[in-house]
């Protein structure tokens, strides 16, 4: 009875820790599965954006030059892990003078890569790489250049806070009144954003664009740049109607240029793909912007 007794305290004991191992290592597999499920979905989403625009140039001495166009951007984010995704960015847009399609009349060619890791409601960081080609069609002048940087998000309840910070250079250039078409700038801005709800977003930013626009000239520049608008999806669809405005103000300019603000204001609606609100877009999905700053800046040199 004694030998049986403990022959069954060993048997049970043996069954227990067998047990037990199984159980553990069960559950350590399914935390491990857990991590690596795809818990950020949609796997891809993002949206299709169309806007008319309207726009001016306001110089120190009075007056200012009106202009309107027309954009669009598509915009796609990709995740490649739970917590590792990418966001490619393609736009484009036309500005035409209202007075004299000569006088200015630019097309602006966007193409931009961002790679963050993110923790959905909790925060993003990364990088970016971005090209952009500006044309003045009634010179045929050229400017292309790259945009490389940082950025950052944090979010909290209703809130998303995004910073961005870069450097700027001009890569190429053709058929320039000026022979140079080198500028090197650096940007930094900062976004909040707050959700009324799940459908309407409210967005506000501050910036600084700073360097030489003109490098070999040593034409420098400090500008404020800022951002406003408002973003509503209609209910049970994909469809967004948004109105923003953007634009820089001259802070200092060395006495070299002629503009002392320039602006415009978009409206337009926009297709979701993928998400299903755009609170579920901020938070876990096409997150991130291309960058305006280089844009800016050739408002500058084509003042």
């Amino acid at each position: 009875m004694v030998l049986q007794k403990g022959l069954y305290m060993n048997i049970t004991f043996k069954q227990a820790f067998t047990a037990s191992i199984l159980l553990g290592s069960s559950y350590a597999s399914n935390a491990v599965a857990a991590d690596f499920e795809p818990v950020n979905t949609p796997m891809v989403s993002g949206y299709l954006e169309l806007f008319g625009q309207v726009g001016s140039e306001d110089y120190p001495g009075g007056g200012y030059s009106p202009w309107a166009g027309a954009g669009g951007n598509a915009v796609a984010n990709v995740w490649m892990s739970p917590n590792f995704s990418m966001q490619f960015d393609l736009s484009g847009d036309a500005l035409i003078s209202a007075g004299d399609p000569d006088e200015y009349d630019l097309g602006v060619k966007s193409f931009a890569a961002h790679a963050s890791y993110r923790m959905p409601d909790q925060y993003l960081f990364g990088g970016f790489i971005q090209y952009d080609v500006t044309q003045d069609y009634g010179s045929d002048g050229v400017l292309a250049g790259l945009v490389v940087g940082g950025e950052g998000v944090l979010f909290a309840d209703n809130w998303t806070f995004y910073a961005q910070g870069g450097y700027l250079t001009g890569l190429h250039g053709e058929n320039l009144d000026d022979s140079t078409y080198d500028y090197e700038m650096g940007f930094f801005n900062v976004e909040g954003r707050y959700f009324l709800n799940q459908n309407t977003r409210l967005d506000l930013g501050l910036g600084v664009l700073a360097g030489d626009y003109y490098t070999d000239s040593g034409y420098d520049a400090t500008a404020l740049t800022w951002l406003a608008g408002i973003e509503h999806r209609l209910e049970d669809s994909p469809f967004s109607l948004f109105a923003r405005g953007k634009g820089f103000t001259v802070l200092d300019d060395g006495g070299n240029l002629d503009m002392s603000m320039a602006g415009v204001a978009e409206i337009g609606f926009k297709i979701s793909l993928g998400a299903t609100t755009l609170f579920e877009e901020d938070r876990s999905g096409a997150t991130l912007k291309h960058s305006d700053a280089l844009k800016f800046t050739n408002w500058m040199r084509w003042d």
